[in-house]
């Protein structure tokens, strides 16, 4: 009877592994979406001037708060929105709040992210009013990020599962504040977006993603 020599096992066995993991993936070009979860609705609370003050929050460490701003000022700008450093003399307060920035788990996982994001919008002041203009917001609207860990592609997961695509997710918490004398009046919205692709890297991702974001962005204010 003969006996599998355990000598030539192990060699046998990483060449194994190194044809597999030396196997091409195939990558075909990204795809991206995005949409608004709740968008803002301004209805006939207007100013009638176009100046803008913005600020960004960014609890979850993402370091995509300049851009996101960068990419909301070139939006309005193209509509004829100027930017102004003075809130109080600002005709539109607009208050970002990155939710959540990371992986999502394909297909269209984020939906998944958007179920996760149940609290009210967590961006604007606390003085602001709420939106229905019944009175002072007491809500906290303290800026807070949404965590989760979806499974990682890697070498052994793949070797053993299967390939899985890489997806990623953006989410925006947005409250636009309208100035008409001393009211301040509260519009909220929630934008996401995602990108996805056979291998995603995470630069690339954001790339797209914030491609995503500024297409939608002008749909925020008239």
């Amino acid at each position: 009877m003969k006996f599998l020599r355990l000598d030539l096992l192990l060699p046998l066995t990483l060449a194994f592994l190194a044809a597999c993991r030396s196997a091409p993936i195939s990558s075909g070009p990204p795809t991206s979406a995005s949409g608004w979860a709740l968008a803002p609705d301004l209805g006939a609370d207007r100013p009638s001037g176009k100046s803008v003050h913005i600020l960004c929050a960014d609890p979850v460490r993402s370091k995509t708060g300049p851009a996101i701003e960068s990419a909301l000022i070139r939006a309005l700008e193209a509509k004829g929105y100027t930017t102004t450093a003075d809130p109080a003399s600002a005709d539109y307060l607009c208050r970002l709040t990155v939710r959540y920035l990371g992986r999502s788990v394909p297909p269209e996982g984020h939906g998944d992210v958007l179920k996760g994001a149940r609290e009210p919008i967590l961006a604007g002041d606390s003085g602001w009013l709420a939106a229905d203009g019944s009175g002072v917001d007491t809500q906290l609207r303290k800026p807070r990020g949404l965590y989760s860990r979806p499974k990682a592609r890697g070498f052994w997961g793949e070797l053993f599962s299967g390939h899985e695509d890489d997806e990623w997710t953006l989410l925006l918490d947005l409250a636009i504040g309208t100035r008409s004398g001393e009211l301040v009046q509260r519009h909220e919205g929630r934008l996401w977006a995602r990108a996805d692709a056979t291998v995603l890297e995470k630069a690339a991702a954001i790339e797209l993603l914030l491609s995503e974001l500024e297409k939608r962005m002008p749909e925020c204010l008239p």
